[in-house]
């Protein structure tokens, strides 16, 4: 069962789902669990808190929508610097994708 409360927190994470990303956080799921390449729902939103090129209103607003996430997911106590398997944290995760 915890497998697929781990997915579920990182599909809510990539969807941008602010509001059921706090509740499983607030209900304890373990959001430490890492997918196949060691990646954890703090590595997805940390690359979805892109600031993009064009400023449209839009990106924007989705990059808002995964700062809240990253927040929600911090306050668990997750560890921010967790490694996938390539070694890499979440910063650099949000550092490739333009953060």
């Amino acid at each position: 069962m915890s497998a697929i409360t781990g997915l579920l927190v990182r599909v809510f994470v990539a969807c941008n789902n602010v509001a059921v990303t706090e509740l499983l956080c607030q209900y304890g799921v373990d959001i430490s669990l890492v997918d196949g390449d060691g990646a954890t729902s703090l590595h997805y939103a940390s690359q979805l808190c892109a600031s993009h090129p064009d400023d449209s209103p839009r990106s924007t607003s989705a990059a808002t929508t995964g700062l809240a996430s990253l927040r929600a997911l911090l306050t668990t106590g997750i560890n921010p610097d967790c490694r996938d398997d390539d070694g890499r944290t979440p910063l650099m995760w949000a550092a490739t994708a333009g953060n």
